[in-house]
């Protein structure tokens, strides 16, 4: 008996096989990464492999949701702690400002989705600067909203060289998940901040 399997990533058969090779190479580099099992290198380099660790674990979450081993988890959710995390690795390559106004920035929505939102954020952020540039996240809350906002002095929104295309589908697709609302500014001149605004949840009591 013969049989044949397809190769091709759009199929449904090819995504599996995709997202099984990258159980693999994920689990290989959580593996490495974690702090626990490499107490013997200096603080500089703990800290670079803490960031790596949650960067797979992030990943782990993401090809466990599209491949449908893990449900999408609406939670609540600390937008600062995100936006901080996002920060901590951006910080890997580029100077970036984080400023939280207040305390309890807490929304409903699911952890994973709303990291990729302000990953991106970040991401497309870096690519619009320079090292001289100054890229700045705020979050805050304001009555019954809480946001987080990215700006750069950037060449502005649609002026630099395009990704994916995929990125600013991501941002929305969370932001419309968590009930929240996306809005662009582009200055006269350089400079872009997108805020994404939620509507704002009580931190759950124990």
């Amino acid at each position: 008996m013969t049989q044949e399997f397809s190769t091709d990533p759009q199929t449904a058969d090819g995504f599996d096989k995709v997202c099984h090779d990258l159980k693999q190479s994920i689990a290989t580099g959580l593996l490495l990464s974690d702090p626990g099992v490499t107490r013997d290198v200096d603080t500089g380099t703990q800290r670079r492999l803490a960031l790596l660790h949650q960067q797979w674990e992030d990943v782990a979450a993401l090809v466990g949701v599209l491949n449908g081993d893990l449900a999408a988890q609406t939670q609540h959710v600390d937008v600062a702690e995100i936006a901080a995390a996002c920060v901590d690795a951006a910080r890997a390559t580029r100077d970036v400002v984080l400023d939280v106004d207040g305390r309890d920035h807490m929304v409903w929505g699911d952890r994973v989705l709303l990291r990729r939102a302000v990953g991106n954020l970040l991401d497309n952020a870096c690519r619009a600067t320079t090292p001289a540039d100054q890229i700045v996240v705020r979050v805050g809350s304001h009555g019954p909203e809480t946001w987080v906002e990215v700006t750069d002095d950037g060449p502005g929104f649609g002026q630099i060289p395009s990704g994916t295309g995929l990125g600013l589908e991501v941002v929305r697709a969370a932001v419309w998940a968590a009930g929240g609302r996306l809005r662009i500014e582009t200055g006269p001149r350089d400079g872009t901040s997108i805020r994404l605004t939620f509507p704002a949840a009580l931190r759950a009591v124990s």
